[in-house]
């Protein structure tokens, strides 16, 4: 079983590769052989009409969930851009009121958005917030009308009521005032289909750009996302890269975070490890942790040319890994195991890699699949847990051998384990299931 792990560990060292998507294959294990397999394949009718009804249920509450969450995250995004528009200094609430009650529209923004949210100096009252909302949206103050309609998209209630039409009415005015913000929001209505629930992705296409060429930052990343991964156009790195630049060139962190993976993982001439090194770093300086996995990769594996140094690449592994990042505690597991940049530490690897698979990370999951049964550092019953997640994942089904290999290592397990054991490890990975399908506490 210790063969097994250290043959596991490599593996999973070697699919960390940039170049480990050429091994994948297109096949997953049948559902009903894991984590449910206590369910007898003859059950009765009944009992797997009811399974239905509720998987069907759980789609329902899952898509309403992703539904709101989108609307939620477009609000995200104004206050976002609004953070800019207001002042720093806190205005006095009296003037400001007396200012707005005068129909001065910056007044009555501020008013909306304060009574909106509690702050500025006023006691939260969402009834008052929209009524100012709407005074200077009816003056055709474009941030006025963007946030009026986003609140129409939620549905706050309060004078606010759910109202697709009218909420995406409101924010196209805004954005053929030439409102860079509710350009960017309205393109991302009309990917999604709102309001009427047919994608529209010429239009998000021309609003996404004409925000960009205004330089807004939201939409110039946007747009090096689109032609990275080749949605609403034609793939192009060069463009990416282009359009990165110019939100990068205003300290946007997600840009510096994509052009730095863009010049870590792509071939000569393109691939250049000294500008993925630069902007990976400063990507890190404002806030991107998930840029410091990518540097301990470019160290560890010496990728593109770079000269390896793993006590470096140990170095941002564990920044990464600190901050939470999955990946990047994954690595450093691994790191802590074979000794490669720090002290071997078996403890400590399996500290990192539990971190890891406890959020999904395939390759983690993996390795602790493989760790020994017995007087290991991880008990029984989570390495079954492991086990039974693995033969589910959608990443490691995808590996040549995987699947076969994943099988015998269950097989060797349910010859050891009592069964007492593996039926903790069943509900310890149905549990684990559903914490990740749930959706997040806000």
């Amino acid at each position: 079983m210790k063969a097994k792990f250290l043959w596991a560990l490599l593996l999973s060292l070697t699919l960390l590769l940039p170049d480990a998507e050429a091994g994948r294959r297109a096949a997953a294990p049948d559902e009903d052989q894991v984590v449910n397999e206590a369910t007898p394949a003859d059950a009765p009718a009944e009992k797997k009409s009811r399974k239905s009804r509720k998987n069907k249920a759980d789609e329902e509450e899952a898509a309403e969930y992703q539904t709101v969450a989108f609307r939620v995250g477009l609000w995200r995004v104004f206050t976002r851009g609004m953070a800019a528009k207001l002042e720093r200094e806190i205005p006095d609430p009296e003037l400001l009121r007396s200012n707005a009650e005068k129909g001065d529209v910056n007044a009555q923004l501020r008013m909306g958005l304060g009574t909106l949210s509690g702050s500025l100096g006023f006691t939260q009252n969402l009834k008052e917030g929209a009524g100012w909302l709407r005074r200077c949206a009816d003056q055709n103050e474009p941030w006025c009308q963007t946030a009026l309609g986003i609140h129409h998209l939620i549905g706050r209630g309060n004078g606010v009521d759910l109202d697709d039409e009218k909420g995406a009415a409101l924010i196209r005015k805004a954005a053929e005032s030439g409102l860079p913000i509710a350009q960017f929001i309205y393109a991302n209505m009309a990917w999604k289909g709102l309001p009427g629930g047919v994608p529209n992705e010429a239009e998000a296409l021309r609003w996404f750009k004409t925000a960009a060429e205004q330089g807004d930052v939201f939409s110039q990343n946007q747009m090096a996302k689109l032609y990275f991964f080749g949605n609403l156009v034609p793939q192009s790195k060069e463009e990416a890269i282009r359009w990165a630049k110019k939100a990068a060139e205003q300290g946007d962190g997600d840009s510096e975070l994509l052009l730095g993976v863009i010049y870590l993982n792509s071939a000569k001439p393109l691939g250049d490890p000294e500008q993925a090194a630069l902007w990976l770093k400063k990507a890190v300086s404002h806030g991107e942790g998930d840029a410091a996995y990518h540097l301990a990769r470019l160290y560890f594996y010496g990728i593109g040319g770079a000269t390896r140094d793993p006590v470096t690449a140990a170095q941002w592994a564990r920044q990464g890994a600190e901050q939470g990042f999955s990946a990047a505690q994954g690595l450093l597991g691994r790191m802590y195991f074979v000794g490669m940049g720090v002290e071997r530490d078996v403890k400590a690897s399996i500290h990192w890699l539990v971190r890891a698979a406890e959020q999904g990370d395939a390759l983690a999951m993996h390795t602790l699949s493989a760790t020994p049964p017995r007087g290991g550092e991880l008990e029984p019953e989570a390495i079954y847990q492991w086990v039974l997640l693995c033969m589910k994942h959608p990443e490691l089904s995808n590996y040549d051998g995987m699947e076969s290999h994943l099988k015998k290592i269950k097989k060797e397990l349910d010859g050891v384990l009592t069964k007492e054991e593996k039926a903790e490890g069943r509900r310890r990975a149905k549990e684990w299931r559903a914490r990740q399908e749930s959706p997040p506490q806000e």
